[in-house]
């Protein structure tokens, strides 16, 4: 409600404001701030989030992923045959991993991938391997991927979510 000076008039102003634009651009930075653009999967910023959550390490698995050549394919292909291998191998990962469910799937870096699964079996993990190292495979040598996999499992509690993955890393390093 408002008046003018020296009036006896009064009236009313109503002021609308449509937060729809606001609302998408929470969401646009949400998403920017969670995903990765290039392969559509979770990036390390989300992971990181999700993984301080973790409480126990009981029946669970990781799977750390490792692009091979990235750096040589992009300086003597161009970076679209680096980016189309990117994208190839995440969309491989989504293939294999659909039909499993309570995992976490994030590119972590540059050429560096990481699945985290909750209540698996290690025969769940190395079946996964297997599948993504078939997957990967190709005698067309412009569709092979080649990618370097390292699996670790806690059955108990001893490891917290942290070790279990630096476990996957070094079985990844000591494979190449």
């Amino acid at each position: 409600k408002f008046s003018l000076n020296k009036m006896n008039e009064h009236g009313y102003m109503i002021l609308l404001y449509d937060e729809t634009k606001v609302f998408n651009l929470l969401r646009e930075l949400n998403k920017l701030s969670n995903y990765d653009n290039m392969t559509g999967l979770h990036n390390r910023n989300f992971i990181e989030d999700k993984i301080k959550k973790y409480t126990t390490t009981e029946n669970t698995g990781v799977i750390s992923l490792d692009l091979n050549g990235l750096k040589a394919n992009n300086d003597y292909l161009g970076h679209e045959r680096g980016d189309y291998l990117l994208k190839q191998l995440s969309y491989k990962m989504k293939q294999v991993m659909h039909d499993n469910d309570g995992y976490e799937m994030p590119r972590i870096g540059g050429d560096e991938f990481l699945i985290v699964m909750k209540n698996t079996t290690l025969e769940t993990l190395e079946s996964i391997r297997t599948s993504l190292l078939e997957l990967c495979y190709s005698d067309e040598i412009m569709e092979k991927i080649s990618v370097s996999i390292g699996v670790a499992f806690e059955d108990s509690t001893q490891d917290n979510i942290y070790e279990l993955i630096q476990k996957a890393d070094v079985v990844l390093y000591d494979r190449l």
